[in-house]
């Protein structure tokens, strides 16, 4: 891999981030070895989403030989810099048994592990570029899955991760234009049938915008201006309770 002047100014700069979400294009574009390249870097700079992003190409075997145990080594050393997408990815495979037993109860714990984090420690921007975890987070909340039933919440979920996915295919990732997809036809399922008006009307109300996208333009334009507990992202987040 050759190194671009954007490359060198950001690894010079400190900025990990920079590549490692490089490293994440690659990936999705199925240029495994060179996202594990960039996954290298930004792990060397401390990044735990990159350590993790390492330990998903072991699990996978993509761009590298797949080795369950080294991907859980990976897996576990970038949860002990609390890194949310790492502790989802643990609620998945356990949820799932992907190359672990499978242990519903478990991949639950990271799941909240996860959504605990995000909330106590993650930006608001931040905050909306987890869309999976509130996928899976919805799920769990169904008839059968493993956390407290609750069909209104679920859905709340589910429109959270609507809006996450959305926003990162604004931002150019068309690479989740299919988990979009999905995520609406979950929100169609007639179990949300007797819950979707109200539910929407409660975000409506809430929030006091039609459209919900724009939730984001505007908690970040009042981020400055308010404290955290007051703004509009953390009154999304008190509607999901029970």
């Amino acid at each position: 891999m050759k190194l671009t002047k954007a490359d060198k100014v950001a690894i010079q700069g400190g900025d990990s981030n920079y590549l490692v979400n490089k490293g994440i294009r690659y990936y999705y574009d199925k240029d495994y070895e060179v996202a594990m390249d960039y996954y290298h870097l930004a792990a060397a700079m401390g990044n735990g989403k990159a350590i993790g992003c390492i330990g998903t190409c072991y699990l996978y075997g993509r761009g590298v030989p797949e080795e369950i145990d080294l991907a859980l080594s990976y897996y576990h050393i970038a949860m002990d810099v609390r890194d949310v997408d790492t502790f989802y990815q643990m609620g998945k495979i356990y949820s799932n048994g992907e190359g672990v037993e499978k242990d519903p109860e478990l991949g639950v714990y990271y799941y909240e592990t996860a959504f605990a984090e995000l909330l106590d420690n993650y930006s608001l921007q931040d905050q909306f570029s987890h869309p999976a975890l509130f996928a899976a987070l919805a799920q769990e909340k169904l008839p059968g899955g493993g956390m407290s039933e609750s069909i209104s919440t679920s859905y709340k979920y589910l429109l959270v991760a609507n809006m996450g996915y959305q926003l990162a295919i604004d931002d150019g990732a068309f690479y989740f234009e299919e988990e979009l997809e999905s995520i609406k036809t979950r929100m169609n399922d007639p179990i949300y049938d007797d819950v979707r008006s109200a539910v929407k009307k409660q975000f409506k109300e809430v929030i006091g915008l039609e459209k919900y996208i724009s939730i984001v333009v505007f908690a970040l334009i009042v981020k400055s201006l308010v404290r955290s507990t007051f703004s509009p992202l953390y009154l999304i987040y008190s509607t999901l309770s029970l």
